[in-house]
This record gives structure tokens, sequence and C-alpha cells, in this order.
């Protein structure tokens, strides 16, 4: 099974300083530092807020890592434009983003599709710089999104209801 391996070949192909900078920097915006960072300063502005979205980005990330040892999918053999360490389906980055693109737009349904462009960016951009198949974006999206809404529709109201009787 290639995967999607022809794509990520394909986009090797147009490889360009501008582009590696540029996707370089948008795929940060999935990672678990940027979502941190993010929760943190949620938590400074709202604590209901910074916590919903830790815990809905924590289990969809948990969730990822899961799947990642379960499959043990070894990442494309294609030049590398920056570091990974662990498995490849699926794409970690690709769940960060579309669990925040979830949880974000329910705060503000005015930037969803703002946030799902952000997402859908971070996962191309996981392909684009090599460390990813068409399949390991796809499921990542899929499982951040589905994480995170069944979190919001079943658990963030108790959750909301614990952190404001701390209040």
């Amino acid at each position: 099974m290639d995967h999607g391996l022809g794509l990520v070949v394909f986009l090797a192909g147009f490889r360009n300083p501008f582009l590696t900078d540029f996707f370089s920097s948008i795929t940060i915006m999935g990672s678990i530092v940027f979502s941190l960072v993010l929760c943190g300063g949620l938590f400074i502005l709202s604590r209901e807020k910074g916590v919903t979205t830790f815990i809905g980005v924590f289990l969809s990330a948990a969730a990822t890592h899961l799947l990642k040892l379960i499959f043990s999918v070894p990442r494309p053999a294609v030049d590398r434009l920056v570091g990974v360490s662990t498995y490849s389906f699926p794409s970690g980055h690709t769940t960060v983003a579309f669990s925040l693109a979830v949880l974000l737009s329910n705060m503000n349904e005015g930037l969803r599709i703002y946030l799902f462009g952000v997402a859908v960016l971070v996962g191309f951009s996981r392909i684009y710089l090599g460390v990813h198949y068409v399949t390991d974006v796809v499921a990542g999206a899929v499982v951040g999104y589905i994480i995170s809404r069944i979190f919001l529709e079943k658990f963030s109201d108790e959750i909301t209801s614990k952190i404001n009787s701390f209040e």
C-alpha cells in the first residue's frame, strides 16, 4: 500500500525556499507546544476555555499516539524537511490542528472557516515537508475532529460546571 506516496513525491518536486519557510511556519500550529501555549493563554482569559481546550486536545493527541503504536506505519521514504521521531499514521500535527479548530470554533463561530482553513494547511504542510502520507493526514483530521466533537457534546458541560464550582 503506497498510502499516497505519489503525492508526497509530486510535492517534493515543487519545493522551494519560500514554500518551505511558509509550510515550516504553518506546521507549528499543529504542534503540542503551540497548543499548550494557546491553552495557557486561554486559561489566563478564561479558566473554562483553557481547561476545555486542553482536555479536548489532550484526548485527541492521546488517541493519535495510541493509533501510531497500534499501526506502526513508517514515515515516507523521501527527503524530510523537518525532524520526526515517531510513526507516521495518523498525523499528530493534523490531529491537533483539527482538534483546535473544533474546540475554538465552538467558542467563536465567526472563526470557523479560518480555523479549519489553518487546519487543512497544517495537514498539507506535513505532506509537503515529507513527513506524512495523505492517508496519515486524512486520518489525523478525522481523529481530531471526531474526538473533539464527542468531547464537546458529552463532557464539556460537566467540566464547565466543575470548573465554575471552584470559583
